[in-house]
This record gives structure tokens, sequence and C-alpha cells, in this order.
């Protein structure tokens, strides 16, 4: 069963995963959870295929790192019924690591809690609070 997440900073619930908008090639971005539409910043959680859709978009958006190198910017992808190796993430806590690839993770880039900042494929280090998220069940998110 596919399940509804907030994706947010460990220790930080207040700093959220937000698409910058509902088209592809939005950026994907971090949020004060407070300055953002909830629609913005509520994934499904695709068990299947593992992959991250936006669930305001009936899931037909989904996460994608673009290419599995540091610093490549995380976009919202058509998702066309099969998720390709960089649209698959699997929550292993409190790292978002690719499927494919364990290496890379989503991190905020350099760590900065600024609204606006970039969201991006970096390969593990084990140390940076960037890279450390937390998910939390949407219904019951404040």
């Amino acid at each position: 069963m596919d399940l509804r997440y907030v994706i947010h900073l460990a220790g930080q619930p207040n700093w959220v995963i937000a698409a910058s908008d509902t088209y592809v090639g939005a950026p994907l971005v971090l949020r004060n959870k407070d300055n953002a539409d909830s629609s913005l910043y509520t994934w499904t959680f695709r068990t299947e295929d593992n992959s991250i859709a936006l669930a305001s978009t009936s899931n037909s958006l989904v996460l994608d790192g673009q290419s599995l190198t540091n610093e490549s910017n995380i976009v919202l992808a058509a998702y066309t019924g099969t998720a390709t190796t960089t649209q698959q993430w699997r929550y292993d806590a409190p790292y978002l690591r690719n499927v494919t690839d364990h290496s890379y993770v989503i991190d905020n880039y350099g760590g900065y809690l600024t609204d606006g900042n970039r969201i991006i494929v970096f390969q593990f280090n084990g140390r940076a609070s960037s890279q450390q998220w937390e998910r939390s069940p949407a219904d019951s998110f404040k």
C-alpha cells in the first residue's frame, strides 16, 4: 500500500522537501512548512517501484535526480509507469538512498536552512545533517 508522507530534515520538522511548482522540471527545494502549501510537500512513497510521487498531482509527477552525480538538482519528472534509476529512492532511516547506487543520497545543498535552498543528489558521507531526513505521515503532520 502506498502511503503519504512529509519529508523533513531530521530534528527540524519545520524544514520540508517541497516542489517549487507542479510542472515537469520544477526543482525540489527546502521550504519552511509555515510558508508553503502542503500540496507541494506531501509525497506518496510507491512501494512497487521505489518512486516518490507528489501526491497533489494524482501521483503523476515523481522525484527525479536526473543524474547520479554530485550536486545534480532533483526535479519533478513525468511518471511513465516505470521508475527510472534516477527516480528510485528508498528510505533507509535517516537517509533517502538511491536504489541502484546506494552511495548517492538526497541532500540539502550546503546544509543551509534557507527557504528555497536546492535539494540535490550527493554522495553519502555518513555524517552530514544535510543528508538526514525523517518521514512523517501526512495525515498527522503538524
